[in-house]
């Protein structure tokens, strides 16, 4: 299903195509598709991934920060018949004091790059790329060690231990998965998820008021 944009903030949407690598023998089908997608550690906001050989190209690439916290680093990539996103925590983002009871609310913005609507047609794999943000209020129960939240398409259901936040979100109606960190000064968070058809990385950053 191809991604709709539900937010007013939506920033991009435009068509994006890629030749299939030549190691391919043959002709290829949609059932060659492969999509992934995985967390990775970036150095700064506007580090290089160095993650992909060159034959991949990067589709989408953001950052979302907030002074004395840090934030999150995505990017979405595609090569020959797959389709990858990944998502991190910026080295060195730093939450504050750790929090062991009570309850604390962040106002949040977050992005999000995503490619949909991957298909294989005519030796190309093709898609929809997008980007996505807006602001998410996340509320932290340190009693019950959860961080949760929604906002339009965006939902986050993570777990604290200690100040490390880990857990859920699901993007557009796909599931993904959260790491993060939450404490006395705010959160920082990256999330990453994929289908057969999608692939989207993104993250959260909070001050605490």
């Amino acid at each position: 299903m191809p991604f709709r944009p539900t937010t007013a903030a939506a920033l991009r949407r435009a068509a994006i195509a890629a030749p299939l690598a030549t190691l391919m023998l043959g002709g290829c089908t949609a059932s060659n598709l492969l999509t992934t997608s995985k967390f990775y550690n970036p150095a700064s906001a506007t580090a290089t991934p160095v993650l992909f050989d060159r034959n991949y190209t990067i589709v989408g690439q953001g950052s979302v920060e907030k002074a004395g916290v840090g934030g999150a680093a995505y990017f979405t990539a595609m090569s020959g018949s797959y389709a990858a996103a990944y998502g991190g925590v910026i080295n060195g983002s730093n939450v504050g004091d750790l929090m062991t009871s009570g309850q604390a609310v962040y106002s949040a913005d977050y992005e999000v790059e995503v490619v949909s609507g991957l298909e294989i047609a005519y030796d190309t794999l093709q898609g929809v790329a997008g980007s996505d943000s807006g602001n998410i209020i996340l509320t932290a129960d340190f009693d019950a060690a959860t961080l949760t939240g929604e906002d339009g398409s965006l939902r986050v259901d993570g777990t604290i231990s200690g100040e490390d936040v880990t857990g859920n979100v699901v993007y557009a109606g796909v599931e993904g998965q959260l790491e993060g960190l939450v404490g006395q000064s705010g959160t920082v968070g990256a999330f990453h998820g994929n289908d057969a058809r999608m692939v989207y990385a993104g993250g959260f950053a909070a001050t605490r008021p």
